[in-house]
């Protein structure tokens, strides 16, 4: 049997230049291969920057991060893209490629330099654009479209690239509530049926309750609690972390617990 991938990371504290207070302190965290993992906290808390750590988007200043055993500035850049890909929060690329140029880059890691476009690279392509519901925009030039067309096609290029682990930056921040629902779904059917690795930021903290394995809670740059979705959701964490009442309903008709935050 192949032993359990993991990522894992060791008192990671990034404080940048000009800042009084660091945006991350001391975080330890594993994720372990084949979860579904959903990173919430309020604006702030270093959700962003702690992913962009793993993915070696940010320099590894105090700490140590290591992906599948491996210390993560062994990598090289290539690699790294080949183990992990990205859907960021921002998809405002300026540029004239159409939407199918772009989700293509998803398989640049694997193509040598000059080299031709395979018959592989495009039926995973077709593949991807078709499960984020952006094929018929193939054409379309990627700057044209709008906020949520944006972030499926960036979606599909992430999914295209095939990668063992996937991150998203609050991947569903510009769809409608249809496409927000058809992304969760595909990725936990991609969690279920590939056994990739998810792990998302996001601000519904209900989205993460219905479809996440498991929960990371962040506040002020530090995790306050980490594990499996329902020992991790509670009303007593999110009241600690939000600084809010909540209250729980459960309804088995709708899926399950729902956190409804009170008016101060």
């Amino acid at each position: 049997m192949d032993k359990l991938q993991t990522i894992q990371i060791n008192e990671l504290t990034w404080q940048p230049q000009k800042e009084e207070d660091a945006i991350l302190k001391e975080i330890c965290a594993t994720f372990l291969q084949g979860g579904f993992y959903g990173i919430l906290g309020p604006n702030g808390s270093g959700k962003t920057s702690f992913i962009r750590h793993i993915l070696r988007l940010l320099p590894v200043e105090s700490g140590r991060i290591f992906l599948e055993n491996k210390e993560i500035t062994s990598y090289k850049r290539n690699d790294i893209a080949k183990k992990m890909s990205l859907v960021p929060q921002n998809t405002n690329i300026e540029t004239r490629f159409t939407a199918y140029e772009i989700v293509m880059m998803g398989r640049a890691p694997y193509q040598k330099r000059f080299q031709a476009v395979s018959d592989k690279d495009r039926e995973i392509v077709n593949e991807a654009m078709k499960m984020t519901n952006c094929y018929h925009l193939r054409e379309a030039i990627f700057s044209r479209l709008s906020g949520g067309e944006k972030q499926r096609v960036i979606t599909a290029r992430a999914i295209a690239q095939q990668t063992p682990w996937l991150f998203l930056d609050e991947p569903v921040a510009h769809l409608d509530v249809r496409y927000q629902m058809e992304l969760m779904k595909y990725l936990k059917k991609l969690n279920d049926t590939k056994n990739t690795s998810i792990i998302t930021v996001l601000h519904d903290i209900n989205l993460a309750a219905r479809y996440c394995k498991q929960i990371v809670l962040m506040k002020d740059g530090r995790i306050v609690a980490a594990g499996e979705t329902k020992q991790v959701l509670t009303i007593d964490n999110l009241n600690q972390v939000f600084e809010i009442l909540f209250y729980e309903l459960e309804n088995e008709a709708l899926g399950g617990t729902y956190f409804i935050p009170t008016p101060s």
